[in-house]
C-alpha cells in the first residue's frame, strides 16, 4: 500500500497539490465574501438586496417606467460613443426607446420644473431629468402623482438620436442608474 501511495504521489502529486490549492483559494474566497456597503448605489445591489434595504419602509422603492420602450443606451459612468455625431461623451443617463407621440409618464410622485427643454420631476429624495418630452402638458410648480401623463415624446434628443427619452436620475445630487429602480 505504501509503495502504491508513493508511486501515486510521484506521478500525480503536482496535480493533487494544485487541486488542494484551488480548493483552499475557493473556500477562502467564499468565507471572506462580504455584502455591499450600506451606502452602495442601487445599481451595485441586486434585486433582493434592494428589497432588504427597504424592508423597513412600507413598500419597496420602485418607479414606474416613463415610457414602454426598451433600454437602448444604459446608464454609464464611463465615456460612451454616440454614433449620431461621432462623439465620445459621458452618459450618466438611461435612454429608453419611444414611439412617435408616445405618452410619457411620471416615474414617481413629485413637483414639475422646466429648465430649457428638459423637464425635472423632483421630490425630497430624487430629481429626475427628462429629455425628449414636448412641453405644454404640465407646468412648473405643478404636483403630479406616479403614472400621471407629463407630455408626449418629442421624437428627437440632441446628440442622442431619434425616438429616445433620455432619463437622468439624481439622488443626493449624484447621478444614479434609474433602471435599478424599475421593477423587473
Amino acid at each position: 500500500m505504501k509503495k502504491k501511495m508513493k508511486a501515486l504521489f510521484q506521478s500525480a502529486g503536482h496535480y493533487m497539490l494544485a487541486l488542494l490549492c484551488a480548493a483552499v483559494i475557493l473556500l477562502s474566497a467564499l468565507w471572506t465574501r462580504t455584502a455591499p456597503a450600506p451606502d452602495a448605489s442601487p445599481a451595485q445591489m441586486n434585486q433582493s438586496q434592494r428589497l432588504q434595504d427597504v424592508t423597513s419602509s412600507p413598500a419597496p422603492l420602485f418607479f414606474q417606467r416613463p415610457a414602454a420602450g426598451k433600454i437602448i443606451r444604459p446608464f454609464s459612468t464611463e465615456p460612451v460613443f454616440f454614433d449620431t455625431y461621432h462623439l465620445l461623451r459621458f452618459h450618466p443617463s438611461t435612454d429608453l426607446e419611444t414611439a412617435p407621440e408616445e405618452q410619457i409618464t411620471a416615474a414617481f410622485d413629485g413637483r414639475i420644473r422646466w429648465e430649457g427643454n428638459a423637464l425635472y420631476l423632483e421630490n425630497d429624495a430624487f430629481s429626475l431629468r427628462y429629455k425628449g418630452i414636448l412641453p405644454g402638458h404640465v407646468q412648473t410648480g405643478q404636483q403630479v402623482k406616479k403614472g400621471a401623463v407629463l407630455g408626449t415624446a418629442a421624437g428627437f434628443v440632441p446628440y442622442e438620436g431619434e425616438n429616445i427619452l433620455c432619463l437622468t436620475l439624481y439622488r443626493d445630487g449624484e447621478a444614479v442608474d434609474i433602471a435599478a429602480y424599475f421593477p423587473e
